[in-house]
């Protein structure tokens, strides 16, 4: 029975001291300090060992200015429990407070207290570091190494060798604290991130050390540090070398981790070297056409149209010719043909194609792509030719740019908007927006905005948007904001930010009174808002749209992102 009741009564003071923490926090909050202070303090006299209590307490009371009062709170725990982080604390705050002598009498008992333990080298260089400067804590870092031997302390040595400038100290340093086992391989990596510009040099000399181990492990962590880092071609090199010492699952395992990593930061040729291996690996038919298609999707990305189109026709060999799968691998690999085989070859493999499937719902897009292929290769006859008695958005989106391109304006802009029914939003948008302007400018300006509306098309948009850009001037002035707002989209559709941005304030500079000065506005808000990382710049931008031009059809998203924007500050 007495045992319950003693069970009841710690029960009872547990949950006063949590609701002391708890008005504590509240009161803190609410910039009550004095009463926080007053909460903190019973707790800590009912319970001189509440660590949490402990460093409220002190931040209170820094609030406040009045910092070392907290010291004789720390002396009365220390005296029941020897905790390292309240340690570490008193430590930096005799620092802070000026007891110098004091601060070095303590870290020396401790120390030779527990001369053996990392942490108390570790708190103590830390007080030094604050108090002192980086030698003095370098030289307790050193001396805990001494003590305790090996590669002790090596994080932090580099941590203090990083902060004093010495980079590549530091960095030796860090390699050592990856350990035999690459346990802190992370660790280390997050040290060599957040050097920023630095960082690069920093990262190739920590796989260099690392890549010269004789433990395995550590091997792997360089493998896998100089994938994370997106290093070429050490990431390929010590990954190719790591696998070779690797059998059965650990090696499977090891080679998924590093292509699915590899992909995330984009490193294809990694990628696809180990889907590779995998595929050679592989047990079952469904496992390498799964294999093959990540293998063509990463050779893709590094722009290796060959390797791609060996693996998808492996994957259309996977099926059975005659089934769905199997008739859109094919399609995938004319797709890819498209860009590599020379016209005839290409002419014919489409052809084979739509007659073995004539209602194939692949067939819109597989015209389109073969059509554009003939086109850009000067075989004019063959791309009207594939698309014949093809009916889709995306064959009569290819057949308007070559009405447009052989001077039938009026057919191909018709064509444009009737392709545009079976588009997508995000696409139809710019084809509507490049309609419309063909129906509205002067007849001289047609045949520069054609030229380049087509070579836009064809994938050059960068450089269409130039060349309307410097033919503007020579053109109606009614004509030049209306085109520079093509252009600045063209510019922009292609990965031309910085482009698009001057144009953009081009039209705000020298055509104020333009309708295009509202999307202009808006766009170069967004730019601010953005990579431009001016939300000042962008909020007046934008509150200055809403006011100059209320009825202008953007003004609505004007209005969504000017409240977000201001939504987002503290």
């Amino acid at each position: 029975m007495i045992g319950v009741c003693q069970v009841e009564a710690q029960g009872r003071l547990l949950d006063r001291r949590t609701q002391l923490i708890r008005d504590a926090a509240r009161l803190e909050s609410e910039g009550d300090l004095a009463g926080a202070e007053a909460a903190l303090l019973r707790l800590v006299r009912s319970d001189p060992t509440s660590m949490g209590g402990v460093f409220a307490l002190e931040r209170v009371l820094r609030a406040q200015e009045r910092v070392e009062e907290i010291l004789p709170v720390l002396d009365t725990f220390l005296s029941q429990q020897g905790a390292s982080e309240v340690r570490g604390l008193k430590l930096r705050l005799l620092g802070e407070t000026g007891a110098h002598d004091v601060l070095v009498e303590d870290a020396e008992r401790w120390i030779n207290e527990d001369p053996l333990r990392e942490v108390v080298y570790r708190l103590v260089a830390r007080a030094y570091e604050l108090t002192f400067g980086t030698d003095r804590a370098l030289e307790i870092l050193e001396r805990g190494r001494a003590e305790i031997g090996g590669s002790a302390l090596a994080l932090d040595i580099g941590d203090i060798l990083a902060a004093a400038g010495d980079l590549g100290g530091a960095v030796d340093e860090w390699a050592d604290a990856v350990g035999p086992n690459g346990s802190e391989a992370q660790t280390v990596q997050a040290r060599i991130e957040n050097l920023g510009e630095a960082g690069q040099g920093a990262a190739r000399r920590l796989v260099g050390i690392l890549g010269e181990a004789v433990e395995s492990l550590r091997l792997g962590a360089a493998a896998r540090i100089a994938v994370e880092l997106e290093l070429m071609p050490e990431a390929l090199e010590l990954t190719e070398r790591y696998a070779d010492g690797l059998r059965g699952r650990a090696r499977t395992s090891f080679l998924e981790d590093i292509a699915r990593m590899a992909g995330d930061s984009e490193l294809a040729e990694v990628s696809t070297w180990s889907y590779g291996e995998l595929r050679e690996a592989a047990s079952s038919p469904g496992e390498r056409r799964q294999l093959d298609q990540r293998i063509a999707d990463m050779a893709l990305q590094m722009g290796d149209t060959a390797a791609a189109l060996l693996a998808q026709q492996r994957v259309a060999e996977s099926y059975d010719p005659n089934s769905d799968d199997g008739r859109r691998a094919r399609a995938q690999v004319i797709h890819l043909e498209a860009n590599t085989l020379e016209a005839d070859l290409l002419r014919m493999s489409f052809l084979t194609f739509q007659a073995k499937f004539p209602e194939a719902p692949e067939l819109d897009a597989l015209a389109a792509a073969v059509s554009a292929s003939l086109q850009s290769g000067g075989d004019s006859d063959g791309a009207h030719a594939v698309l014949q008695g093809i009916t889709g958005p995306r064959s009569a989106l290819e057949s308007a740019y070559m009405l447009l391109g052989s001077g039938d304006i009026e057919g191909g802009r018709g064509t444009l908007l009737r392709a545009v029914s079976g588009l997508p939003p995000s696409e139809a948008t710019p084809i509507i927006q490049l309609a419309s302007l063909l129906g509205r400018i002067s007849q001289g300006s047609l045949p520069i905005l054609v030229a380049a509306g087509v070579k836009a098309h064809r994938g050059e948009g960068v450089e269409a948007a130039e060349g309307l850009v410097s033919e503007t001037q020579n053109l109606a002035v009614s004509d030049r904001a209306p085109l520079l707002a093509e252009a600045a989209r063209m510019a922009m559709r292609s990965g031309g930010t910085t482009l698009s941005v001057d144009i953009r304030e081009r039209i705000l500079a020298d055509y104020p009174s333009a309708p295009e000065v509202a999307e202009a506005t808006l766009e170069l808000a967004r730019h601010y808002a953005g990579s431009g990382g001016d939300d000042d710049e962008a909020v007046r931008l934008l509150e200055e749209l809403i006011v100059r031009d209320p009825g202008a059809a953007v003004v609505p998203e004007a209005r969504l992102e000017l409240e977000r924007l201001r939504s987002s500050r503290p």
